[in-house]
């Protein structure tokens, strides 16, 4: 039975869903595992998905890279843009009803984000820890055509 809701009843969230993430990581993550395999799980699994069987995961250190040489922003029902900013993130219908796009995930919980795409290797977000290392690793891929690298802040 549906019921009628009052404008009382409504809340309008001032937060951006980023900020709201934050606050809330109980619904993003389990206690079963560490944030960041989780995060490594989730974004190796949205790119199977849409097509990214080959996608690999690396650790360099606190950093995790997933890489593909098929882009998986591209073979999405609502492809991704190159230039996204990881803020503001259009729905993931492939990875099934409410379910979260792992790089929404990546930009609400990481201090630092590395993406690699056609158009090269650029710092998305960078908490001055020097990706470098990171860097290097993306350029030893050659066949990548699409690759996000992330550290996260503590938690």
């Amino acid at each position: 039975m549906a019921s009628d809701f009052t404008r009382g009843e409504i809340r309008v969230l001032s937060d951006t869903a980023s900020e709201w993430a934050r606050k809330h990581p109980e619904f993003y993550f389990s206690e079963r595992s560490s944030r960041r395999e989780q995060i490594e799980r989730h974004l190796v699994d949205g790119a199977c998905a849409v097509g990214a069987d080959d996608a690999t995961l690396i650790r360099c250190g606190e950093w995790s890279v997933v890489g593909s040489a098929h882009d998986w922003f591209i073979d999405r029902r609502i492809p991704l843009p190159d230039d996204l900013d990881f803020e503001n993130m259009p729905a993931s219908p492939e990875l099934g009803q409410n379910s979260t796009p792992a790089e929404f995930v990546i930009a609400a919980f990481a201090a630092g984000i590395v993406v690699h795409d056609r158009h090269g290797t650029r710092v998305i977000r960078d908490d001055s820890r020097a990706p470098a290392a990171v860097h290097d690793l993306i350029a030893g891929h050659p066949q990548w055509t699409r690759a996000i690298a992330f550290a996260l802040t503590e938690s």
